[in-house]
């Protein structure tokens, strides 16, 4: 697994971190890319949220990434 990039990030109004990794799958071979965010919840506990997409299709799929984790709502 190889990362590509991390930035600052925020999920519902918390300070996270977006990281985008790659990665090739010993089931397809194929490579991937992952788009990860995280933060932390009031009680420590790390939250997380990924999307994985064939790799040459990554940038295509990014957009609907991030509008997934901007509309997570947490009620901690």
């Amino acid at each position: 697994m190889i990362v590509a990039s991390a930035e600052n990030w925020n999920i519902t109004g918390r300070a996270g971190l977006r990281v985008a990794l790659t990665n090739a799958p010993d089931a397809t071979g194929e490579q991937e890319g992952i788009a990860l965010s995280t933060t932390l919840l009031r009680d420590g506990t790390l939250f997380y949220a990924f999307g994985v997409a064939p790799r040459e299709r990554v940038v295509g799929y990014a957009a609907t990434f991030r509008r997934i984790v901007a509309s997570i709502q947490i009620m901690d």
